[in-house]
């Protein structure tokens, strides 16, 4: 009985050693279909401007369609529970029933969840623009910290700045001076809300907090968070979103975890990908040559590093007829080791939607344009857009027509508008096809600011479409009217992302039809010996999915005082803490090196799907990894020895510490790491 009772309390305690609090990394956002700048929560300004910086923080966001209403079950504290916090970005102050959303918001409140509200409150108008009752919302405004007073002023002349806000947090990217915009009347009434605006109207001698931030509130006035260019669609930040969102995160003042996709083994990741567009074009500098030929010869096989290659179906074999000739080239492509296969769709629609928006058929087809229907770049004879075809039968044709024995086609990387709706990403979910494109990131001289990147990825239905990490060349381009040495401005982009703060992975995107032009062939070969010498982690791009999928489904739970863990990495492989602790590597489980960078201390995970991190206030002196290429599965230390197992897709360097020195090995081929080292 004894023997039994002993098994049974071990195995109580296996099963709770890592047991603990769940740390909430997930927000609500309301957004309304029905107002016309918003149709798809991808158009929102939490989607297109911040939500990238959320990421940054280890942070995700659910997007809730308040056009539809809001149920009962969403009423409810079961519902609110799934999140850290609310975020609301509305342009105007209109809702249909300003009530209900009260009482909705209202249970976020009492549940003490973390507040963002960028821009107008939506309910102090309905869409008649009658002013809603006080009465109403004070109770809301009160457990927020704020006083509202239904006072407007839009004349500027009156308006004087009171600069009481720090460096760096305020005039970020755009300075205030001479634009001044108009205001509402609110006040910070709570100590522990701190203002970095104020704005005096020196006529009624009212001062307005335009930017309050606090450990449960994020609130900025519109236009005095964001500066939007009306001529050219330019943004750039008026707050500094990095400094709020930490004071809003308390990632200052609480220890906890953040995912991290940017980096791989203590260095910045680096892929590759291709979209089919032009494969078939006429050189312009060789015209023996088509785009394929000249990008097989002239990068793929001179760049050694892995690329992800697609092609349209519709442009290879039009009627599902191939010419020999075309297929061998494509053979010959996809044989290379450095490549993995894609589809870029069957027919490249432009438009994702069976029935496109007078704004699709106006932006693809021309203004007049009385053509309904689809809008495909390959249109074929008694074809309706299918997403079956699409999708899982151009993959299917790539499998049986194309690909050697030892591969096959997984990835779809999406088309035109990059939009596509829940049901295409749900063929692509139901057959384990990964997927990306979209966002169009950039941030140059040009588009000088963090608010043009994307976020990670766009959720719909519980389904993920990932983004691409930069745009391609067709923005840098003018959408291929010229220059076409454009492209070599991403590096700019590159560079950007990566100092002062490391925000996205490179990303080398372009198109077949970049092979077209001598200026534009040059201006790609510019940009691979850029991201050559500076000592990038390759890999490629499926592996580069399946983190950011893993980003959205991992769960952290700290189990105490500088102790987590996490679940369900999968091939989530970095961890970043704000803090200048150490890992506790003998108090902690599948951890296998780490760095200090951007005052961030960097920990690189094993391959086990399940870590626990332990940190200290002593220095580390286990040995253990410090950056190297590839992906290093494992790092253990048996009999004197150092084991080390994982793969690489290039040669290159293995850093690590011995428990005296700091040591390097040259990883002389890529593939498999097996390596023994004595200590």
């Amino acid at each position: 009985m004894l023997k039994n009772f002993t098994v049974s309390l071990l195995i109580f305690f296996a099963s709770t050693v890592f047991c603990g609090e769940i740390v909430n990394q997930s927000f609500l956002a309301l957004y309304n279909s029905d107002d016309p700048a918003t149709p798809d929560l991808s158009n929102t300004l939490i989607h297109k401007k911040i939500e990238v910086i959320f990421n940054f923080y280890g942070q995700k966001i659910d997007y809730l369609d308040i056009s539809k209403g809001i149920t009962q079950d969403q009423l409810t504290k079961d519902f609110v529970k799934r999140y850290k916090g609310i975020i609301l970005w509305f342009r105007f102050q209109s809702f249909e029933t300003p009530q209900k959303l009260i009482s909705f918001l209202e249970i976020f409140a009492d549940q003490k969840k973390k507040f963002m509200v960028f821009g107008e409150w939506p309910f102090l108008k309905n869409k008649t623009g009658q002013e809603t009752a006080a009465n109403i919302y004070s109770h809301l405004f009160a457990q927020l910290g704020l006083h509202y007073e239904n006072i407007y002023s839009g004349n500027s002349i009156i308006l004087k700045l009171t600069k009481n806000f720090q460096k760096d947090q305020v005039e970020f990217e755009r300075k205030l001076e001479n634009e001044i915009l108009e205001i509402d009347l609110i006040k910070n009434t709570s100590t522990i809300n701190k203002t970095w605006l104020t704005i005096n109207n020196q006529f009624t001698h009212n001062n307005a907090d335009v930017i309050i931030v606090g450990k449960k509130l994020l609130y900025a006035q519109q236009g005095y968070n964001l500066f939007e260019n009306p001529t050219n669609e330019q943004s750039e930040w008026r707050i500094n979103p990095f400094l709020a969102l930490e004071e809003f995160l308390e990632i200052n003042t609480r220890l906890y975890p953040i995912l991290d996709i940017t980096t791989l083994n203590g260095k910045r990741i680096w892929f590759n990908h291709i979209d089919g567009d032009g494969i078939l074009n006429v050189g312009r500098s060789n015209q023996e040559k088509k785009c394929g030929e000249i990008i097989y010869q002239q990068i793929l096989k001179k760049y050694d590093v892995p690329h992800t290659v697609s092609v349209i179906e519709a442009e290879i074999a039009p009627e599902g007829k191939i010419t020999p000739n075309i297929k061998q080239m494509l053979q010959n492509i996809f044989e290379l080791p450095n490549i993995e296969i894609a589809s870029h769709t069957y027919s490249h629609p432009l438009s994702w939607s069976k029935n496109p928006s007078l704004f699709e058929r106006e932006n693809y087809l021309g203004k007049g344009n009385k053509d309904t229907g689809p809008i495909l770049s390959f249109p074929q004879k008694n074809y309706h857009l299918d997403y079956k075809r699409e999708i899982q039968e151009s993959i299917t044709f790539i499998n049986k027509n194309l690909v050697p024995t030892n591969k096959k086609a997984k990835i779809i990387l999406w088309s035109g508008s990059c939009r596509p709706p829940a049901e295409a990403l749900q063929v692509a979910q139901e057959n384990n096809y990964l997927n990306m494109n979209g966002g169009d990131s950039r941030m140059d001289r040009f588009f000088p600011s963090y608010s043009g990147l994307s976020p990670l990825y766009r959720k719909l239905e519980n389904k993920l479409q990932v983004y691409s990490a930069n745009g391609n060349e067709n923005i840098y381009t003018n959408l291929w009217e010229g220059p076409y040495e454009g492209f070599s401005k991403v590096i700019d982009t590159f560079r950007n992302t990566e100092s002062p703060i490391r925000i996205r992975p490179v990303n080398i995107y372009y198109h077949f039809y970049s092979g077209e032009y001598l200026a534009s062939l040059e201006a790609l070969k510019a940009v691979y010996d850029w991201v050559q010498k500076q000592n990038y982690n390759p890999i490629f791009a499926s592996d580069y999915i399946q983190m950011v999928q893993d980003f959205e489904s991992a769960k952290i739970s700290e189990i105490r005082p500088e102790v987590f863990e996490i679940e369900n990495q999968g091939k989530i492989r970095t961890v970043k803490f704000k803090t200048k602790l150490y890992p506790d590597y003998k108090n902690s489980k599948n951890i296998i090196g780490h760095q200090f960078f951007q005052n961030y201390l960097w920990i690189y995970l094993g391959s086990d799907t399940h870590s626990k991190i332990s940190l200290t206030g002593n220095r580390a002196t286990t040995p253990h990894l410090i950056s190297s290429v590839g992906i290093i599965d494992s790092f253990k230390i048996e009999h004197h020895s150092i084991l080390i197992k994982g793969r690489s897709y290039v040669p290159g360097e293995l850093l690590f510490f011995d428990g005296k020195v700091n040591k390097s090995i040259q990883i002389k081929r890529k593939g498999i790491i097996n390596l023994e080292v004595k200590v």
